[in-house]
């Protein structure tokens, strides 16, 4: 069974928001979340990082109900992608950022779901605007065609795809947590020096008697040369495919191995250009098939190595936020393009543990890392899974009703 196919004018209304003036103090800072381009960047939206007061609600924007429709209309992001995302909650938005509310006879989640999953298309609708910045004109938009079955069947075809993201972001909090535990004890135990067993040793100059303050220099090497295979496609990590506040790496390509860092499991990833390392760029590598793998990467990575520590003391190294301000601070360069100099770490000085400590700090937070990784790959699985079912739903060329949703499942 095939669904008829509508034009989206005929499905949604489009609004438009707005910013208020920024140089009006009493606008900001409020309690009302405002969406830019820059906050659609998962699928369901629940805060931001810019917030707009009552009195800049009525002064230049516009406030959508919870499970409103954003997506991006203009900016530079149309090159690459189509970003839209689901609120979780009442937004303010900007005006690169259309609302898209559905008419009477269609689910908000189902029409979601049937222009998320054909974000490739709608992208490849965009037009060049001024400046060199793309834009999606609205005759465009309002044109481009979905498929529309009986109310009934929407809504099941939404449910399916919300169990499956349901389970994607129920596995991101696991993450989070997961990795919120292991730096935490790396601050515990590295940086206040509550490490296990701490209470009798002497502390000299805020140095504990076994351990040595030195250049971190000393401890990791930094761009280490690493073998690699030639002419084989291996593994490609862009600057997109890091996180900004986890050590997941979204490796999507692959190419021959030639320029850029070069890197292996156990590696970190550090961004080393504005604004990228200021926003939290970092990876760690465990993706690879066996620790002599090695991959390529941006010529923007940093990639760090242990010598005298452990791996995971490494990553844990680059999130703390002494190190991100040393290197910060280290950048030089023409403005919009400073970059770090790995001879920036030679300044930086901290305390190299025992290798006891390092060893059971090692057994506490190596199978963290391992169930993040495992998480990470299941949730690329469900993406994946999401991803081929849900058009074949919407085309009808599958029942609905005989589809079983995904489980939770331990690591």
């Amino acid at each position: 069974m095939s669904w008829s196919s509508r034009p989206l004018e005929e499905c949604a209304t489009f609004l438009s928001g707005g910013t208020p003036n920024k140089m009006c103090r009493e606008y900001w800072d409020g309690d009302i979340p405002w969406v830019s381009s820059a906050e659609l960047t998962s699928r369901f939206i629940d805060d931001t990082k810019l917030h707009i007061s009552a009195d800049g609600l009525k002064s230049g924007s516009r406030l959508m109900p919870a499970g409103s429709i954003f997506a991006v209309v203009r900016g530079m992001s149309l090159a690459t992608e189509f970003r839209i995302a689901l609120s979780q909650r009442p937004m303010a938005f900007n005006q690169d950022v259309k609302a898209i509310i559905p008419k009477p006879g269609i689910d908000g989640t189902y029409l979601f779901y049937a222009l998320s999953g054909r974000a490739h298309e709608i992208r490849d609708l965009a037009t060049e605007a001024a400046h060199g910045t793309k834009k999606l004109e609205m005759s465009r938009l309002q044109n481009f065609q979905i498929a529309v079955p009986d109310f009934d069947i929407q809504k099941k075809v939404a449910a399916v795809g919300l169990a499956y993201d349901d389970l994607i972001v129920a596995n991101q909090r696991r993450i989070k947590l997961l990795e919120e535990s292991a730096r935490l004890l790396y601050r515990e135990w590295f940086v206040l020096l509550r490490f296990p067993g701490h209470e009798p040793v002497p502390v000299t100059n805020g140095v504990p008697e076994g351990w040595e303050r030195k250049p971190v220099s000393e401890m990791i090497d930094a761009n280490p040369k690493t073998p690699f295979p030639k002419d084989i496609s291996r593994p490609f990590v862009g600057m997109e495919a890091l996180s900004e506040d986890s050590m997941i790496i979204d490796v999507s390509d692959a190419r021959p191995v030639s320029g850029g860092a070069k890197f292996r499991n156990g590696d970190t990833l550090l961004a080393r250009i504005t604004p990228c390392l200021e926003n939290g760029k970092t990876g760690f590598v465990q993706f690879l098939e066996d620790d002599e793998a090695a991959a390529s990467g941006s010529t923007e990575f940093i990639v760090l190595r242990s010598r005298t520590v452990n791996r995971y003391w490494i990553y844990c190294l680059a999130r703390s936020d002494s190190f991100r301000e040393h290197a910060i601070n280290s950048m030089a360069g023409s403005d919009g393009r400073q970059r770090v100099n790995s001879k920036c770490f030679d300044k930086y000085l901290t305390l190299q543990p025992p290798s006891d400590v390092l060893q059971v700090f090692e057994e506490n937070v190596s199978g963290v890392f391992a169930q993040v990784q495992s998480l990470t790959e299941y949730n690329r699985a469900l993406r994946q899974a999401r991803d081929m079912l849900l058009p074949k739903l919407m085309s009808g060329a599958m029942d609905v009703s005989r589809i079983a949703v995904p489980k939770e499942v331990e690591v």
